[in-house]
């Protein structure tokens, strides 16, 4: 059995971001713990499907003044590439 918690508007989550080049090797990392916004500015080396990567690694919340730490939650995020 498993669940989800969301995770309300007053909290952070920190997210951490990986690149996957075609051959199935993490090639780029960003997961800073300072804020939740991870970025990654690459140049592919080789044709094929590169894969991204959001893991959560904890959460922050406000009224606890803590971070939350669990593998089964829930949060929204945005990906943007050009």
């Amino acid at each position: 059995s498993s669940s989800t918690t969301e995770i309300a508007s007053d909290e952070l989550a920190n997210l951490a971001l990986h690149v996957v080049d075609p051959n199935g090797a993490v090639i780029y990392s960003a997961n800073s713990a300072y804020n939740n916004l991870e970025v990654i500015d690459f140049v592919p080396t080789s044709f094929g499907t590169y894969t991204i990567i959001v893991k959560v690694v904890s959460t922050f919340n406000w009224d606890t003044m803590k971070p939350e730490y669990g593998i089964d939650q829930k949060v929204y995020y945005a990906v943007a590439w050009w």
